[in-house]
C-alpha cells in the first residue's frame, strides 16, 4: 500500500497543507499567517485535551461553523467596501470601450463632443453594473446568516450530547434538549452573539429543527432502582454496591434530569463560547492585523521612496553648472582610458594567438622527431610500381595470326 508519507513506494505525491503556519519568531510570520490558519489553530489546541472521538466531533463542528461565519464575514465585508468607494468598480463590471478614428477625427469639436457623451453613458452602466453586483453579494450574506442559525442549533445540541457522553452519561432526547434550556437561558446574551438569533428566535428555530412539541420539554426523570442492602460484615460500602452490581445502577441514575447547578453546564457554556465565538474572533483579529501590516508596508514604501527621489532631486538641482571646457576635460580624459583598455585587450589577445602558434608549431616538431627513426628502419619495398598515381592500366596487345 503506498502512502504519500511512505519513501519507498514509486508514485510519491506531495500534499499541500493549506493551513501552514509559519513557525513564531520569524520576520515576516505574522504577515504570512492567514486569519482561517490562525483560528482553526485555536480550535484544534483548544480540543486537544479532550478524549480523541470527541475532540475529533467538536473539531468539525467548530470547524464548519467557522467557515460559514467566514464566509458570512467575507460577503458583508467585501459589500461594503464596494458601496463605500465610489471609484471602485468591481472587474466584472468594467468596459472596455474606445473610438478608432484618425487623427484628424479626433480633433474634431463634434468628436470631442461625442466622446464625452460616451464616456458618461460607459461610466452610468458600470456604476449600475456595480449596484447589481453588491446587491448580489448582500444576498449572498443574508444566505450564508440562515445557514449559521441553522448550524448553530444543529451544532449546539450534538456538542451537549457529545460532551455529556464522553462523561460517562448515556442521556436520553428530552435529557439533552433539558441541558441546552438550562444552557441557553441565563447565558442566551453571551452565547447568541453573531448567530443572527435572538432568543425568541433560538427557541422557535429549535423547536422547529429538531421537531419538539415545545420549545424546551421538560425531561422525565428516569425510575431510580435502590440497590439491594448487604450484611454490615461484608463491610461493602455503597460506591462498591455499584461497582459490584454494574455500572447500570449507576448509570440510570445520572439519567434523572439534570439540575440547573450541575456542573456540566459551565463546561459546556465555556466551550460553546471557545469553539464558536473566540474562533470567529481569532480569525477577525488575525484578518486585522494582516491588514495593518500592508498598510503600513505600504505607507513604508510609498514614503521612502517619495522621500529618496526628493532627495535626488535636490542633489541635482544644488549643483553648479559645469562649464564647457570641463566638459572637454573630462570627456577626452575617459575616451584615453577607454582607449588604454581597448589597446590592452588587443596586446593580451595577440599574446595568447601568438603562444597557440608557436605551441602549435613545437606539437607539429615533436611528432616528426617521434616518427623519424620508425620511418628508417623500415624495409625498402621490392614491389615494383607499374604506373602512377592517377594513370590507368595500358591494354596488352593483341596478337594476330596468318
Amino acid at each position: 500500500m503506498n502512502t504519500p508519507t511512505d519513501t519507498n513506494s514509486p508514485n510519491k505525491r506531495t500534499r499541500i497543507d493549506e493551513n501552514a503556519v509559519l513557525p513564531p519568531g520569524t520576520e515576516e510570520a505574522s504577515q504570512r499567517t492567514s486569519p482561517l490558519a490562525a483560528a482553526d489553530s485555536f480550535i484544534r489546541t483548544h480540543v486537544a485535551s479532550l478524549q480523541r472521538p470527541i475532540a475529533t466531533i467538536l473539531e468539525k463542528l467548530a470547524l464548519q461553523h467557522l467557515h460559514l461565519q467566514v464566509k458570512h464575514h467575507n460577503k458583508s465585508r467585501h459589500a461594503s467596501r464596494m458601496e463605500l468607494d465610489q471609484e471602485f468598480i468591481p472587474r466584472s463590471a468594467r468596459v472596455a470601450f474606445d473610438f478608432h478614428v484618425s487623427a484628424a477625427a479626433e480633433k474634431n469639436a463634434e468628436f470631442i463632443i461625442l466622446k464625452g457623451e460616451c464616456e458618461k453613458t460607459i461610466e452610468t452602466y458600470k456604476q449600475a453594473l456595480k449596484g447589481y453586483i453588491v446587491s448580489a453579494t448582500k444576498i449572498e450574506a443574508l444566505i450564508a446568516a440562515e445557514d449559521i442559525k441553522l448550524d448553530f442549533v444543529k451544532s449546539l445540541r450534538l456538542l451537549t450530547k457529545a460532551i455529556l457522553i464522553g462523561k460517562g452519561l448515556m442521556p436520553s432526547d428530552p435529557t439533552i434538549d433539558q441541558m441546552v434550556a438550562d444552557i441557553m437561558e441565563p447565558h442566551h446574551e453571551v452565547l447568541l452573539v453573531n448567530t443572527h438569533l435572538d432568543w425568541l428566535q433560538f427557541k422557535e428555530l429549535y423547536r422547529v429543527t429538531h421537531a419538539l412539541a415545545t420549545v424546551f420539554p421538560t425531561a422525565t426523570p428516569l425510575p431510580a432502582t435502590a440497590p439491594v442492602p448487604m450484611d454490615e460484615d461484608d463491610g461493602e460500602s455503597l460506591a462498591m454496591q455499584g461497582f459490584i452490581a454494574g455500572t447500570r445502577f449507576t448509570q440510570r441514575a445520572a439519567i434523572t434530569a439534570q439540575p440547573r447547578g450541575d456542573p456540566n453546564i459551565g463546561n459546556i457554556k465555556r466551550l460553546v463560547e471557545s469553539l464558536i465565538h473566540t474562533a470567529r474572533s481569532t480569525y477577525v483579529k488575525q484578518e486585522i492585523e494582516n491588514d495593518i501590516a500592508m498598510e503600513v508596508k505600504k505607507l513604508n514604501k510609498e514614503y521612502f521612496t517619495k522621500t529618496s527621489t526628493d532627495e535626488a532631486n535636490e542633489l541635482l538641482e544644488a549643483e553648479l553648472p559645469s562649464s564647457r571646457p570641463q566638459l572637454d576635460q573630462l570627456i577626452q580624459k575617459q575616451a584615453k582610458l577607454e582607449s588604454k583598455r581597448l589597446q590592452q585587450s588587443i596586446d593580451t589577445l595577440k599574446r595568447q594567438l601568438l603562444a597557440a602558434k608557436v605551441e602549435k608549431t613545437l606539437q607539429g616538431a615533436n611528432q616528426r622527431n617521434r616518427l623519424a627513426p620508425l620511418q628508417r628502419n623500415r624495409p625498402p619495398s621490392t614491389k615494383r610500381k607499374n604506373r602512377t598515381r592517377g594513370s590507368h592500366p595500358q591494354p596488352s596487345p593483341m596478337r594476330t595470326t596468318n
